[in-house]
């Protein structure tokens, strides 16, 4: 809806609510051991994230017809390459948990802290206005 300019949202907004999700999972992967309802949080944060994605497909000035091949191919591109993503990483993953369990959460928590990090310097340049 966002990308055929049903709704809208300013982009700094948008960009500033990426940065914050990004920075909400990386603190529950560090401190919840527990994620049961991680996928209402993912669904959410999916509708922030689809409309940053909006925003920049709305720069490009495609026709309807374009627009909605746009928007399929890069939803279908995005699910593929998190498959990728999970199948290079899932098995490097599951050994680290065989291995140790605190092993396990020194590298997720070490992770997920980088990844705040990172959320978070996004976060003040979208502030900021950068």
């Amino acid at each position: 809806m966002a990308a055929f300019q049903v709704v809208a949202a300013p982009s700094r907004i948008v960009e500033s609510g990426i940065a914050l999700s990004i920075m909400y999972i990386a603190l529950e992967n560090m401190f919840f051991p527990k994620l049961d309802r991680r996928w209402i949080v993912t669904f959410f944060f999916g509708l922030v994230h689809g409309f940053g994605f909006a925003s920049a497909l709305a720069e490009v000035h495609l026709a309807g017809n374009l627009l909605t091949t746009a928007l399929l191919s890069f939803n279908l591109a995005v699910e593929a390459g998190q498959v990728c993503i999970v199948a290079l990483l899932l098995p490097g993953l599951l050994y680290l948990e065989r291995l140790r369990r605190r092993l396990h959460l020194l590298v997720v928590r070490g992770l997920s802290a980088a990844i705040f990090t990172l959320g978070a310097y996004w976060f003040c340049q979208r502030v900021a206005g950068g």
